[in-house]
């Protein structure tokens, strides 16, 4: 895997599993600035977990980096679901994307930096990694911040 972008879906209204139109907005943005500050992404793969709000974030994805291919739902992309063991499934592409929601996003996160844990992301955050190594993180309303872990 030479890149991997973990992403966590946007808010969704209160008592709905689909994306809000806040959430909408706010991974419209986040993969925006991923596309202009980031390095060029041109996905071999889109998974998904099979909540609608993660389907949803996956499409915007692959609309936003132009991958012509389907978005995979996976049901393993959630908890209690070992990462380690979905990250051996998952490792022969080349730029990755992933679309799941916490506490499984964070422990894949942990799983890919080799590390026994990793932060845990807010509604519509991207993280990207450089093979096994993290490279930075992006929020709405924000610009690219480097993923600095101790």
């Amino acid at each position: 895997m030479h890149h991997a972008l973990l992403l966590r879906p946007g808010a969704c209204d209160s008592g709905s599993p689909h994306l809000s139109l806040a959430g909408r907005a706010a991974v419209r943005e986040v993969l925006r600035r991923v596309g202009l500050e980031g390095p060029l992404l041109e996905p071999t793969a889109i998974v998904s977990a099979p909540s609608p709000a993660c389907v949803q974030t996956a499409e915007l994805a692959a609309s936003a980096l132009d991958y012509l291919g389907a978005v995979a739902v996976l049901p393993g992309l959630v908890a209690p679901s070992p990462a380690e063991v979905v990250l051996r499934g998952l490792v022969g592409h080349d730029v990755l994307i992933v679309v799941a929601d916490e506490p499984f996003l964070s422990s894949l996160g942990a799983a890919i930096a080799g590390r026994p844990s990793f932060p845990t992301h807010t509604p519509g955050q991207a993280s990207l990694f450089d093979g096994r190594s993290p490279v930075g993180y992006w929020r709405a309303g924000a610009s690219m911040q480097q993923l600095l872990l101790a």
